[in-house]
């Protein structure tokens, strides 16, 4: 049987085309992103299958982006494209340096508890 997206990374989906063209206005308009939740609110739709919906929307977009070079002039509007990267989670590294204290004290008591074992007074 053939349908409109028959072949396409929404073949299969229950949605209605109504729906999947809403859900990709939505996000395209969307400057910053946005969240499933938020989404499934707009597009009226349970949030699992919003989360799903946007992983095989993104999916596809990647695999699109991936295949096709821009060449002569281009313009973007209203888009929004952070170049700095994240700094790296301080608390993590934190948690990570007193595990390792934590550990290094352990080992010089059972080391000190060792030879005061075998030296007793």
């Amino acid at each position: 049987m053939f349908s409109l997206m028959s072949g396409t990374f929404l073949h299969g989906h229950k949605l209605s085309l109504r729906t999947i063209l809403a859900a990709l206005l939505l996000l395209a308009d969307a400057v910053k992103g946005m969240s499933a939740s938020q989404f499934s609110r707009q597009v009226g739709i349970q949030y699992k299958t919003a989360f799903v919906l946007m992983h095989k929307i993104r999916a596809s977009l990647l695999v699109e982006n991936s295949q096709t070079l821009l060449d002569g002039d281009v313009q973007i509007d209203g888009a929004y494209f952070d170049t700095k990267e994240r700094k790296p989670n301080e608390h993590k590294a934190a948690r990570e340096q007193a595990t390792r204290v934590k550990a290094a004290r352990e080992a010089t008591q059972e080391a000190l508890a060792a030879q005061d074992g075998e030296n007793p007074e």
